[in-house]
Order: C-alpha cells, then structure tokens, then sequence
C-alpha cells in the first residue's frame, strides 16, 4: 500500500510541476537526421537484411522534416496507449519510449531497433 501511494504521490508530482518535457530542438533535428540517414540508404540499395543480402531500393522515399503540431498530437494519442503490442502480428508494430533527457547514442540504439525490424521481414 505504501509503494502505491508513494507511486501515486510522485506521478502527481511530475504531472503538477510538468517535469515531463517534450524532445528539445536539438533532439528533434538529431532523431529527423539520423531517421534520414536510414531512409537515404534504404533508397540507394545498401541498407542490408539480417542475412547480408542488400533490401530492394525504395522509390519516392521523401526526406522527412519535424512537424511539433504533430508531435502534439501523437503525444496526446501516446497517452493513452498501454506499452504493450496487441497481439495481432500480421502487421508491424515498432514502438519504443525514452525520457527527452536520453542521450543520443540512446536515439541512436531505438532507431536501430525500429530499422532492425524492417530489415527482418525482408
């Protein structure tokens, strides 16, 4: 009982003095750049799959830019989300969460997974 309320009582805490941040202006050009990168390789044929051989080129794979009013949006859809996939597996599911204080080479490591899994199902 006394973990639930001291659980309780912190969530509070970071809800009323809004220490939940949003990606500050450098995180957002790092996680966009880096998500480019992947894309930019994916479109010249030398992104390879878990067994080494080179994915098919991708065509029309724009550059991505940074929209925060979408980035407000997928925060309010986000919050009520459960961290968990839905158990339905025909399609794909890459999610993941970090806190905007992370490091980049944290970025960096849940990029990777989230183009680990694309590599995979080809």
């Amino acid at each position: 009982m006394f973990f639930l309320l001291t659980t309780i009582l912190v969530l509070i805490t970071i809800f009323e003095y809004n220490l939940i941040k949003t990606l500050t202006p450098e995180g957002r050009n790092y996680v966009v750049s880096l998500h480019n990168d992947y894309r930019s390789q994916l479109t010249q044929g030398k992104s390879a799959n878990l067994s080494g051989e080179n994915m098919p080129t991708g065509k029309n794979i724009k550059q991505m830019s940074y929209s925060v009013d979408i980035e407000t949006i997928a925060q309010q859809w986000a919050n009520n989300c459960t961290y968990s996939h839905s158990g339905i597996y025909v399609y794909g599911e890459c999610f993941s969460a970090f806190p905007a204080e992370y490091n980049e080479s944290n970025r960096q490591l849940i990029l990777n997974k989230i183009f680990v899994k694309v590599e995979t199902r080809f």
